[in-house]
């Protein structure tokens, strides 16, 4: 049950680091609208969550019980891909 919190912790700072840097790349932080936060949040999760699953799951480089290091980077880098692709592709609301 602990690793649904490891998740959960995971995908909220991932979230919160790629709003940062989607604000920090186009230099537009504090002109970000509601709804473009809202889906670099749900990005950021739904990134974080796939990377964690990726790194718990199926590489087997992560404990379910301890925070890693590994399954939170891959989950970061994941996240960050994801948003990264949301936007080329115009998913991704503009700030």
């Amino acid at each position: 049950m602990y690793w649904i919190a490891q998740l959960v912790g995971i995908a909220l700072i991932s979230a919160v680091l790629s709003a940062w840097a989607r604000g920090a790349r186009t230099d537009r932080l504090l002109r970000l609208l509601l709804l473009a936060l809202l889906w670099t949040i749900a990005l950021g999760v739904l990134g974080a969550l796939i990377g964690g699953f990726v790194a718990t799951g199926l590489l087997g480089i992560a404990d379910y019980d301890d925070f890693d290091l590994g399954s939170f980077l891959i989950a970061v880098l994941t996240s960050v891909v994801l948003l990264g692709v949301a936007e080329r592709t115009g998913i991704a609301g503009r700030g």
